[in-house]
């Protein structure tokens, strides 16, 4: 059975040779002890005892080569790889609808996308750039109520927009109001509804 100790008591630490002698006691260590108490001067001993000057373990090289070993450990490991320029992308939906502007920012997150913004109407865009936000890719609905997509289209190219602009609609009009639509500064058009592979489409061709 263990007995109590005092918080004042040591531990004498023989020397190698176990020499029941107190001549022979090489450290004292107070109790209770632990692993970190005990393994420096074990070391300590154990240099003396072999009397090695030259290349040995000292305890500052131990530690070094503690760390050597969790770096083996950590061999392997899944390396974290620097984001895409996919994720990076600035993405702003204008539309009148708010679940078709959900389900565009949601497929557009499954794509990895996370910089997106939206707005209502194209008067809302035009507002946003002209407040200094900043948009790599705009996707532009064309029937909106205070300013449609052409008509914003039409501003945000006069502002300066360099970013690319892709139009979407429902609309089942004559061609002419689809190409007027495109002649407002549009880098592409699409029928409504979007598809997640559309969407794809969409970045992988302003990543190219």
């Amino acid at each position: 059975m263990m007995q109590g100790y005092d918080e004042d008591t040591t531990v004498d630490l023989l020397n190698v040779n176990g020499a029941d002698d107190r001549n022979h006691i090489k450290h004292r260590i107070l109790q209770p002890v632990n692993k970190n108490a005990l393994t420096k001067p074990i070391i300590i001993s154990w240099q003396e005892s072999r009397s090695e000057t030259v290349n040995s373990p000292t305890w500052e090289s131990l530690k070094d080569l503690d760390g050597m070993e969790g770096k083996e450990k950590d061999k392997g490991k899944e390396v974290v790889k620097p984001e895409s320029s996919c994720s990076r992308l600035r993405v702003l939906v204008v539309d009148d609808t708010r679940t078709v502007i959900f389900t565009y920012i949601k497929m557009f997150e499954k794509i990895g996308i996370k910089n997106l913004s939206a707005a209502a109407n194209g008067q809302e865009a035009v507002e946003l750039y002209g407040n200094g936000q900043s948009f790599d890719l705009i996707l532009m609905d064309k029937n909106m109520p205070d300013m449609d997509g052409i008509e914003a289209t039409k501003k945000l190219r006069t502002m300066g927009f360099g970013g690319k602009i892709i139009g979407v609609s429902s609309s089942t009009r004559e061609a002419h109001y689809v190409q007027e639509f495109v002649d407002a500064g549009l880098d592409g058009y699409y029928r409504k509804p979007l598809t997640e592979d559309q969407l794809k489409e969409i970045v992988e061709d302003f990543l190219i």
